[in-house]
């Protein structure tokens, strides 16, 4: 999977002046939870959350924009949905963050390329 974008100001404009690095994190579609109701007080309580992550890394910004690529793991929820991308990006003194649930994610592929390369550890 291959994910690009810009570091932006309000107006949507790329700070092209932008150098530095950004830490995506990619979540595979929300989960329903339930509180236990340990104190049998309120009652169960249910809820949706991003709580499995399928990426978790660091790219480049350049100019303003970046690029970054991961396989997305086995283990992801098949049915179709959105997931998000939440993002924080640092450059200098200066910082930036967003998020975009603008996508969906599931299914399977029948073009599958074998990740058969192990992470570079340094």
């Amino acid at each position: 999977m291959t994910i690009s974008g810009y570091i932006g100001n309000s107006e949507g404009d790329t700070l092209s002046d932008f150098n530095g690095f950004i830490y995506p994190k990619v979540f595979d579609k929300r989960s329903q939870l339930s509180t236990l109701d340990n104190d049998e007080i309120a009652g169960a309580f249910s809820y949706s959350v991003f709580r499995n992550v399928i990426h978790k890394g660091l790219a480049s910004v350049e100019n303003g924009e970046f690029s970054f690529q991961f396989v997305v793991p086995r283990d992801i929820d098949y049915t179709y949905g959105n997931g998000r991308i939440s993002c924080y990006a640092l450059s200098g003194e200066i910082d930036a963050h967003g998020a975009s649930e603008d996508f969906i994610i599931g299914g399977t592929s029948n073009n599958v390329i074998p990740d058969e390369e192990g992470p570079e550890v340094q």
